[in-house]
């Protein structure tokens, strides 16, 4: 007997299981600046001719999703993340991944850092997942500032 593969079901359960189990992430999405009437904009780089203008928006726009929570604090001996030498000098990998929904992932692509847990993380990398040509979700690699 020949077994098919539920695909829908698989990512209706992730879904699922995010929404229940999940935790709440604030973003922080640059917003697109806005600036004052009058203000002569360059076509070419879409900022204001005059270097002196201030935008009228705020610098980021909050954005609330929830995703599952992958941390990489998994023993209390080893408390921050892997740290080894290279070329460059001292790098230190990630702290924290986040699972996201790929409907929420447009929503947050933009994001340079977030918050969980009082504890704000900077977004490292964006990580798709697919399955049969699908993509179902998103890893964000996140570091601890």
């Amino acid at each position: 007997m020949a077994v098919t593969p539920d695909l829908a079901g698989f990512f209706a359960a992730g879904k699922t299981l995010r929404q229940f189990f999940g935790d709440t992430i604030v973003f922080n999405v640059p917003a697109a600046p806005t600036w004052p009437a009058g203000t002569r904009i360059n076509p070419d780089t879409g900022e204001p001719y005059n270097a002196m203008a201030v935008s009228t928006s705020p610098e980021f726009t909050q954005v609330t999703i929830t995703a599952s929570v992958i941390l990489k604090e998994a023993s209390p001996l080893r408390p921050q993340a892997d740290s080894m030498f290279v070329a460059a000098g001292l790098m230190s990998g990630m702290d924290i991944i986040l699972d996201v929904d790929n409907d929420d992932y447009p929503t947050v692509q933009d994001a340079t850092d977030f918050a969980y847990a009082t504890k704000n993380y900077h977004v490292e990398e964006f990580k798709p997942f697919e399955m049969a040509n699908v993509i179902y979700r998103w890893l964000i690699y996140g570091k601890e500032r």
